[in-house]
């Protein structure tokens, strides 16, 4: 479980007792990843991904170190370490298929390789995370995210459709205005002046006064 980024340090106290105190505890590994989890939650990344890299090591046969992982890539990505969050998710995804996390993992190893301008690979990643039906919030960042690898490919047709439907599924989508803005210059990529103009039109539109 997450703890919120207004908690005090007492979870951290009480956690690091149980892990000096009780180094052969049943709950260690638990202890050691949810330390992690208040680290992150208070946007301490280096202490988090500390925490994690301390499970992974000490107890690899754990059954929180899929998810050690996949909390030690979303610090580096929280860091901008795109390429080091790669790296341990493709330790993720390799390692632990099967799990329920791995998934996700796809999604945001999709999201650092948009950053990266690895497009091709992260459109495999974003196409096969989308496949798995995931909760619409995570489902229109990966969508919205595949768009944007597509149009960089030049795969216009695809990204003006990916991004038309996104549009028509979810019209009040936070993000609206970055799909109308990628949409539009999609059309001009592709001289579709009329349909730009409109999109274009349709943002400002969308703008407060």
């Amino acid at each position: 479980s997450h703890f919120s980024q207004g908690s005090t340090g007492k979870p951290v106290v009480v956690l690091n007792q149980l892990n000096s105190a009780h180094p052969k505890s049943t709950y260690r590994d638990q202890a050691i990843y949810q330390l992690g989890e208040i680290h992150f939650q208070q946007q301490e990344y280096d202490a988090a991904i500390a925490d994690y890299q301390n499970l992974i090591k000490q107890l690899p046969e754990s059954a929180f170190v899929p998810a050690a992982l996949y909390g030690t890539a979303a610090a580096q990505f929280e860091k901008l370490d795109y390429k080091a969050a790669v790296a341990s998710l493709d330790q993720l995804i390799t390692q632990h298929a099967a799990v329920e996390i791995a998934p996700r993992g796809k999604y945001l190893r999709g999201m650092c390789r948009l950053r990266l301008m690895q497009y091709e690979p992260g459109v495999k990643d974003l196409t096969e995370f989308i496949a798995t039906k995931p909760v619409e919030s995570d489902a229109l960042g990966a969508r919205f995210a595949l768009a944007r690898c597509q149009v960089a490919l030049k795969q216009h047709a695809a990204a003006i459709n990916g991004l038309n439907a996104l549009l028509k599924d979810k019209p009040d989508y936070e993000r609206a205005d970055d799909v109308y803005y990628e949409l539009a210059f999609a059309y001009l990529d592709t001289e579709k002046a009329k349909e730009a103009a409109a999109t274009f039109r349709q943002l400002a539109e969308k703008l407060p006064m």
